[in-house]
C-alpha cells in the first residue's frame, strides 16, 4: 500500500499521471469528481494481486454527496472508508 498526492501534478511520475487521467475519466462517466486529492491510496500489484486498486474520496457532481470508492480494473465500488477497500459490495 502507498499514498499518492494528486494535488501537485508536477511531482507525479509517469504512472501516477496516467492513473490520474484514467481515474478522472472513469469518474466523469459516472458523474463523480475526486475530492481530497492529497490522500489517495494505491494497493498492489503484488504476488497475491496482479492489479492496482485506487482508494479515495469522491462526490457526485449533481447533489454533492461525498463518499469513498475503490477503483478496480473493471469496476468502481462504493465503500464505507479507506480501510474497507477490499469489501467489494456496491458497484457504482
Amino acid at each position: 500500500m502507498g499514498f499518492v498526492n494528486f494535488s501537485i501534478k508536477s511531482d507525479l511520475n509517469a504512472n501516477e499521471r496516467l492513473a490520474l487521467k484514467s481515474i478522472t475519466r472513469r469518474l466523469s462517466w459516472r458523474g463523480l469528481k475526486m475530492i481530497d486529492l492529497e490522500n489517495w491510496e494505491v494497493h498492489g500489484p503484488h504476488s497475491e494481486m496482479n492489479y492496482q486498486v485506487w482508494v479515495g474520496a469522491v462526490e457526485f457532481i449533481k447533489n454533492r454527496n461525498k463518499f469513498y470508492i475503490a477503483i478496480c480494473p473493471k469496476k468502481i465500488y462504493k465503500i464505507d472508508g479507506p480501510s474497507d477497500w477490499w469489501k467489494n459490495e456496491e458497484v457504482i
